[in-house]
């Protein structure tokens, strides 16, 4: 099974103290969905969590420790493994927030069950930091889904919620969806072994490639062409995303002394170039679909409107922002999971 996480913000904390006996902790909200969705009579509390040894994990990831250059999902495994069970808490250190890992998806259901009407999620740690702080000037106070909490999150998700997932939209992306999923089964077959049929070692990267061409077509309406290596500016963004993704294990699961030394740090000043320069690309692909929207002569239905016209109805900088939250978490989390699927089995027939 993947390795789930989950930072222990407040509400998290909250969650896996509440007892019968700590019901102080538990909100009115939390209460009545306790009552529809039962509680957590026999939680222990958060403190008894199994956790890690700070100077232990220091160690393990210092140059020539077992952590050092290792993938996210060995680390985690690792983790687990120690702790002879499927629940580790890292403890906090460096000014890094402890995070829970867990391997079961029912923990993340219990969370989110008693997070209330206005959760306060501590993730996207290193794009909270972007948008909060460093260009708080362009986000302002709702500075996307991944990085607003409490009732500025809920009035972001109120306003999109009805057209990023609403049953129809599903409907308007299956061709266009088929299309680009086509095209990666013969990018398979172009890159594959003509004898053992196995795909290369960075198979991942295709997969991240097909992702980030799925939810960008979605997100900005058109074709990146990160697939089949078409688009020069696509391909450009897609090699932005993952080194994110690589600076992100660095600053936020690794230590790091970012958060102390801030532009002293030269991974910190390459995330934020690297997000910058995908603010730019983002903004300009929005451009662009802005242009063929007016340059178009099809009169549509509001039904016929892509989800991406829905949101430029609202306001264009809600159009960017959720653009990228979209693609952020769009390419994060379902490479992940199709990666453990890829790795999971060794015979090419069972993937």
């Amino acid at each position: 099974m993947t390795q789930l996480k989950v930072h222990a913000s407040n509400s998290v904390i909250k969650c896996l103290q509440a007892t019968t006996k700590h019901v102080s902790a538990v909100t009115v909200s939390q209460q009545w969905q306790q009552r529809h969705y039962g509680g957590v009579p026999s939680a222990k509390p958060f403190q008894e969590m199994p956790t890690t040894s700070v100077l232990k994990t220091l160690w393990n990831f210092m140059p020539g420790g077992k952590y050092s250059g290792a993938d996210l999902n060995d680390i985690t495994r690792d983790l687990l493994k120690e702790s002879g069970g499927n629940i580790i808490k890292i403890k906090s250190f460096l000014g890094k927030p402890p995070i829970v890992v867990t391997e079961n998806p029912d923990d993340f259901e219990t969370v989110f069950r008693h997070d209330g009407v206005w959760p306060n999620r501590k993730g996207f740690e290193l794009l909270n930091y972007y948008r909060n702080v460093h260009r708080r000037d362009y986000f302002g106070p709702e500075s996307g889904l991944l990085t607003t909490q409490d009732e500025a999150w809920g009035n972001l998700r109120s306003a999109v919620n009805p057209i990023i997932i609403h049953p129809k939209n599903v409907k308007k992306y299956l061709n266009s969806l088929d299309r680009i999923n086509q095209e990666f089964i013969e990018r398979i077959k172009t890159i594959r072994d003509a004898e053992t049929l196995e795909v290369p070692a960075n198979f991942k990267d295709e997969i991240s490639a097909w992702t980030l061409e799925s939810v960008g077509q979605i997100a900005l309406d058109c074709k990146l062409g990160v697939i089949d290596n078409t688009n020069p500016v696509g391909r450009h963004f897609f090699h932005q995303l993952q080194r994110f993704f690589e600076l992100s294990v660095d600053l936020e699961i690794k230590p790091s002394l970012w958060r102390q030394l801030k532009f002293s740090s030269p991974k910190l000043r390459e995330a934020l170039s690297v997000l910058d320069e995908s603010l730019v690309l983002t903004d300009k692909l929005v451009q662009d679909a802005m242009e063929r929207i007016e340059n178009s002569t099809t009169a549509k239905s509001q039904e016929e409107k892509s989800v991406l016209e829905k949101l430029l109805a609202i306001n264009r900088k809600y159009a960017v922002i959720i653009a990228l939250d979209m693609l952020f978490a769009g390419v994060d989390t379902v490479h992940n999971q199709h990666f453990f699927g890829h790795s999971a089995s060794p015979r090419p027939a069972s993937r």
